[in-house]
């Protein structure tokens, strides 16, 4: 079955066409396997486009072809299915300067998402744990007990979110950190287990990073008075990172 949709929304078919200069996020993703009901098919399909939030493609726009030829496009639906959220927050003892914006950050971040948004918090240290709640006011609630202390299972912590997420229409998946994986005896190490299980889940990773350690570097100039190839136009360059790792493998 090939879906084609008018010329002026065609972007959302890229699924990485301006992810890798980081401006645009556009692209299409089947909600299930398309469903036979005798002589009629239905498809659930998300569309996203960032340039354009109401992104609805209509009938007269739709064009569904099955072995080569059209079929009848009977209807056009929007879904209202919410996004599933995980949000990991760093508790770490390095975040103790960070904390209070971190936690308001948390909280101004959770208050933007719908009202029928599912939302999960796992506050991590030297271990990950969820904090109570699903609901904007359970999780703004839950927030309040956050505390800085201890080491930082970033790792653990964001394989517990891709758990929660497995089955979920609309996954996302959020970091709020300082730093990076340093956690206690026998927590995750191995990042490759973390990178295949990102991959593996399809789920987009969102980072943030507090201090100023996660800010972009002005690199030293070259002999020749030129930027690198990796530099930007106003001549910074980001620092590795899990961080960025995370973000670019997944589309986030």
């Amino acid at each position: 079955t090939v879906v084609e949709m008018a010329s002026n929304i065609s972007s959302i078919f890229s699924q990485t066409s301006a992810n890798s200069e980081g401006i645009t996020e556009q692209g299409m993703t089947f909600l299930d396997t398309p469903k036979e009901q005798g002589e009629l098919v239905e498809l659930k399909l998300l569309l996203y486009d960032s340039e354009n939030k109401n992104t609805v493609p209509t009938k007269e726009t739709t064009k569904i072809y099955e072995n080569d030829e059209p079929v009848e496009v009977v209807s056009i639906e929007k879904l209202d299915i919410p996004p599933s959220v995980v949000l990991l927050l760093d508790s770490s003892g390095s975040m103790r300067a960070e904390m209070k914006p971190a936690v308001e950050a948390a909280k101004t971040f959770v208050q933007g998402l719908p009202d029928n948004a599912t939302i999960q918090v796992i506050d991590f240290d030297n271990t990950a744990r969820k904090l109570e709640g699903t609901t904007k006011a359970e999780v703004l609630q839950s927030l309040d007990s956050v505390s800085a202390g201890g080491y930082t299972a970033l790792y653990d912590a964001v394989m517990m979110g891709l758990d929660l997420l497995v089955g979920a229409q609309r996954p996302t998946l959020v970091i709020f950190t300082d730093g990076k994986n340093e956690p206690v005896s026998g927590g995750l190490t191995d990042k490759s287990i973390v990178v295949d299980a990102i991959i593996e889940s399809g789920v987009p990773v969102y980072t943030i990073g507090f201090g100023k350690e996660h800010a972009p570097v002005t690199p030293a100039e070259a002999p020749d008075g030129e930027l690198s190839d990796d530099d930007d136009e106003e001549g910074t360059e980001a620092r590795e990172s899990d961080l960025i790792d995370f973000a670019k493998i997944s589309d986030g």
